[in-house]
């Protein structure tokens, strides 16, 4: 198995922090200038790992894809038990959420079946 990517673990907790500030705003250290520098941090990672990762590195990421957008949808689904509402409309609602999710998973899936061919 392979070590977690320090970047990857970065940009999870970045947009975690994201969800945690849009869901519940009046938190005390929910402040604007920290926002802007969570989306500053995560477009400067995403930058730089687009720039250090090679075209095979893709498929077999596809299963951390997956998985990091599990994540996601059971942590939507936990602020929103917790009481949060999205100021920007991120919910289970969204059709465009369940879009992302299933192409993820249709990625996953064919990788996995191209490679036992």
């Amino acid at each position: 198995m392979k070590p977690l990517n320090p970047i990857g673990v970065i940009l999870v907790l970045s947009l975690t922090l994201l969800l945690i500030f849009d869901f519940f705003p009046n938190l005390s250290f929910a402040t604007a200038t920290l926002n802007n520098i969570l989306l500053l941090t995560i477009v400067l990672l995403v930058l730089i790992a687009n720039l250090f990762k090679s075209n095979s590195d893709y498929r077999r990421n596809y299963f951390t894809v997956l998985l990091v957008n599990t994540y996601f949808l059971f942590f939507i689904a936990l602020l929103t038990i917790l009481g949060g509402e999205s100021n920007v409309g991120i919910s289970l609602d969204s059709i465009f959420i369940w879009i992302f999710f299933l192409y993820s998973f249709y990625k996953w899936r064919k990788s996995k079946l191209n490679n036992h061919v």
